[in-house]
């Protein structure tokens, strides 16, 4: 097993021959040193899937592959399609939780995250590093290739008259009412991951989620009984006001789907309450749902708070006769057992009466004949 030390010699290697052939251009930021901080530094240890845009040179992608043959490493060319390269790839690859996915950016490579997000595929890493070496906008952290991304920041550049060009950090905070996207920080060699992906979601800040849901789901959500629209009971009303609560958001119920279906895959569109989901009209649904693969490949569920099991009720068989009660608490076994033992007793003590009885003749025998 590989030491720490060791390991992080080989993601300097790592960063060392990917960045080496990334030569900064006229107007561009170095990227050698900040990539092997990151690689040796906040991910170290952990598998990474490096996008690579060919705007930096085609050799970078080619070259870097030998020296990093030893790594747990993905390469990807963003100047593919994004779409046919998520249908070639694993689970482990796409959604990994474990697994850190950094894209180095270059002036077109938002093409390939944008055809991720038409071909609706099953990419949803867990961390996401965008590096832009190229000046571009923070706002590109609010393409839609990236709302199904947990864990999510940006590397890029910050000029100012007044001070030392620096390479700073941005996230996004999708449901602030103002400035979405935000700065977090400056990079520096001691960054950790923790500073380097902060929480996006510690306040929901006022907003109104819009809930695909049917009021007929006892003892989970219900009308209440005043018929009211919009209003409901059960668990999932009490979960939801101490949620709302605590991260400050409101909601709003509907009393059915309007196909009046529950939600099923049905000629490649989903139905019901899933269909509103899917379709973007509504923020998530509360009612209770089983698992299946089509709605794990299409949805995010939460975890399981309630099982349900299922039997089968039959007719008690009626009670066995009398005179079966003389043999049946026992097993066919032991009764074959007790039939074995006793036919060994019976023969044992057969051929020992046999042999009495002839040493009984013997003694006779001179007694009966005392003349012969």
């Amino acid at each position: 097993m590989l030491t720490v030390a060791a390991a992080a010699a080989r993601a300097a290697i790592l960063a060392g021959a990917a960045t080496a052939m990334l030569a900064p251009r006229e107007g561009e930021w170095p990227l050698e040193g900040i990539l092997e901080e990151v690689v040796s530094g906040p991910f170290l240890g952990r598998p990474l899937v490096m996008y690579l845009d060919l705007a930096f040179g085609l050799s970078a992608s080619l070259m870097a592959r030998p020296t990093l043959r030893d790594v747990h490493l993905v390469l990807v060319d963003l100047k593919a399609p994004g779409g046919a390269w998520c249908q070639r790839q694993t689970t482990e690859v796409l959604q990994t939780e474990g697994m850190v996915h950094l894209a180095l950016l270059g002036p077109n490579s938002r093409r390939f995250f944008e055809d991720l997000a038409a071909a609706e595929c099953r990419w949803r890493p867990a961390y996401l590093l965008l590096v832009d070496a190229w000046g571009g906008s923070p706002d590109l952290l609010t393409d839609a290739a990236f709302e199904r991304v947990e864990w999510l920041a940006l590397l890029t550049t910050r000029d100012s008259p007044s001070v030392p060009p620096s390479v700073v950090i941005y996230s996004l905070f999708p449901f602030a009412q103002q400035s979405q996207v935000r700065q977090t920080g400056v990079w520096d060699a001691n960054t950790s991951l923790t500073h380097l992906f902060v929480d996006r979601f510690p306040s929901f800040e006022g907003y109104q989620f819009q809930l695909a849901t049917w009021l007929d789901d006892n003892p989970y959500l219900y009308q209440t009984t005043e018929d009211l629209e919009g209003k409901a009971d059960g668990l999932q009303v009490e979960m939801l006001d101490a949620l709302g609560h605590a991260l400050n958001f409101t909601y709003t119920l509907t009393k059915e789907p309007p196909d009046l279906m529950w939600g099923d895959l049905e000629d490649e569109a989903w139905t019901g309450m899933l269909g509103m989901v899917h379709r973007g009209e509504k923020n998530f649904t509360v009612n209770f749902f089983g698992y299946s693969l089509d709605k794990t490949h299409a949805f995010d569920a939460s975890s399981s708070y309630w099982m349900e099991g299922f039997g089968l009720t039959l007719l008690a068989p009626p009670p066995l006769p009398r005179w079966r009660a003389a043999y049946y608490p026992f097993q066919t076994s032991v009764w074959a057992c007790g039939g074995a033992t006793f036919l060994l007793v019976l023969l044992i003590w057969t051929l020992q009466v046999r042999k009495q009885q002839h040493k009984f003749f013997i003694t006779l025998s001179p007694v009966l004949y005392p003349y012969r």
